[in-house]
């Protein structure tokens, strides 16, 4: 079981008003609480509570956010909302995972690339002795 807190869209809020980039994170001291979003949460415009200090996603899924509306929301949020991309051994270990349960003829790129980018999450806070791999 992952140690890694994970929390629905709904129940993500930033705590504090500036967030760190992402070069300035010491991963294994600071251990920072992050949500990972898809452009489901945005374009539906979830409230945001409590739960994650900072908020992650990938440009694919910026790119997927064209509506005026989805774009406003963005631009109201509170922080920042980081973009970062997942390493290529996340993505083929996120990918031969879900070849092996089944779920890869479900999933997107951009889902493999945002699962993808909390595996590297997790293994950059917490290494991956509790991670399975089949």
């Amino acid at each position: 079981r992952s140690r890694f807190r994970m929390t629905s869209w709904a129940a993500i809020a930033r705590k504090d008003a500036e967030v760190s980039t992402v070069q300035q994170i010491n991963w294994k001291v600071d251990k920072p609480q992050m949500a990972v979003v898809d452009a489901n949460a945005i374009i539906s415009g979830l409230r945001l509570a409590g739960g994650a200090q900072r908020a992650v996603t990938i440009q694919d899924v910026m790119n997927e956010i064209r509506d005026k509306k989805s774009r406003e929301w963005l631009q109201r949020l509170p922080y920042k909302l980081e973009i970062m991309e997942p390493s290529e051994e996340s993505i083929k270990a996120v990918t031969s995972f879900a070849r092996m349960t089944g779920d890869l003829r479900n999933l997107s790129k951009p889902d493999i690339h945002l699962l993808a980018l909390a595996h590297d999450l997790e293994l950059r806070v917490y290494g991956d002795d509790h991670l399975r791999v089949e």
